[in-house]
């Protein structure tokens, strides 16, 4: 049997998180683990609109919240060790930030463990204590150091100056539809979408690195020039946003939900329009039920889409290209075959297939990943 950890600060909200849900959903599974799902801070603590995934962890995980004010804290820091040194795993795998192992790693010589960055390392290390103590870590063999795309990876040789990450792609479970899709059918209705509407689909919190400037102003231009399509927008914090486009006829912002799979199944185009990413989940998801990406080249889409063939991928992580790319994916959608992206998603980018990765590093066989 073999006891994990899987930590975050808190258990939603974002990539990171849904991760490490579905790795310890993944994991308990099988009669012959024991999976612990820790969050540092409540979930519930974090904001009105925050989503969290406790509720989709399967009974066998075992969830406990240390319910700390904040993530670093020397309070957190500490219950962080006092949990490991209790609960004596064999593996702790960390989401979040390197200094919460910095105790257990001293202390609790006897576990294994394993840290994923979720983006840019150089982004997670600028100068300064923090980037000499995951130095220290990664270098002595303390933590296992894992990046989620080719990028990322290149970000860590940059910070570090060498190479001894193990690339593991993210992997996601694949979206369902839910016994609520007669009334987002019903709801899409409502707000415009009719049979044989063209519908792009976004899934994001607004957030700075998103460039959803980028998006609207790209939409905003199509409707300008009277191309028929309907842009659905799930996410929370579009506050900025709420004025201008209330009573668009084509851009709805329809706030934060949970069963996205049921918004995947009316979706032709999923789209993206980062500066900056790490491997993103919402693309897994979207490939998951063959909704066609329409993406940057930002950090992992760029490893993951081969424009025109699974996907569309402007040239240039710019408003034009992206623009240019939109445009482009109207004109040639019927090129691209929504099974063979489902098809690929279950070959590389399934939570078998990841966890399965992840398993192979806890025991430490996994040869394949290695630089």
């Amino acid at each position: 049997m073999m006891k994990i950890i899987e930590l975050n600060f808190y258990l939603g909200g974002g990539g990171a998180s849904r991760l490490m849900a579905d790795l310890s959903n993944q994991y308990a599974s099988d009669k012959d683990n024991n999976v612990i799902a820790v969050s540092v801070i409540e979930s519930e603590t974090a904001g009105n609109n925050f989503i969290s995934f406790k509720k989709d962890l399967i009974p066998s995980v075992k969830y406990i919240a240390l319910n700390k004010k904040s993530g670093l804290g020397l309070a957190s820091l500490w219950s962080v060790y006092r949990l490991i040194k209790k609960e004596r795993p064999d593996v702790v795998h960390l989401h979040a930030n390197i200094l919460l192992l910095l105790l257990p790693v001293l202390f609790c010589r006897k576990v294994n463990y394993v840290h994923t960055i979720h983006t840019l390392v150089t982004r997670q290390y600028p100068q300064g204590i923090i980037k000499r103590i995951a130095n220290w870590l990664y270098r002595n063999g303390k933590v296992i150091p894992v990046t989620i795309s080719q990028e990322c990876h290149e970000s860590y040789k940059d910070c570090f100056g060498r190479q001894e990450d193990i690339l593991i792609t993210n992997g996601r479970e694949s979206l369902k539809t839910t016994e609520k899709i007669s009334l987002v059918k019903k709801e899409l209705e409502d707000i415009g979408v009719s049979q044989g509407s063209i519908v792009f689909l976004h899934v994001a919190r607004h957030h700075p690195v998103k460039n959803h400037d980028r998006m609207f102003n790209t939409f905003q231009r199509l409707s300008n020039e009277g191309i028929d399509y309907q842009l659905i927008v799930i996410g929370d914090h579009y506050d900025i946003y709420e004025k201008q486009f209330r009573f668009h006829k084509q851009i709805h912002l329809i706030g934060a939900r949970t069963n996205i799979g049921d918004y995947m199944s009316f979706a032709d185009f999923f789209v993206l329009t980062s500066d900056k990413e790490g491997l993103p989940l919402s693309l897994l998801e979207a490939m998951s039920m063959g909704v066609i990406p329409v993406c940057t080249p930002a950090g992992g889409i760029k490893d993951v889409l081969r424009n025109g063939e699974n996907g569309f991928v402007s040239k240039e992580v710019s408003d034009e290209s992206y623009y240019q790319i939109v445009k482009y994916a109207l004109q040639h959608r019927d090129e691209i075959s929504k099974q063979a992206i489902i098809n690929e998603y279950k070959e590389k980018y399934s939570m078998e297939v990841c966890a399965k990765h992840y398993m192979n590093i806890y025991n430490g066989t996994d040869e394949q990943h290695k630089y």
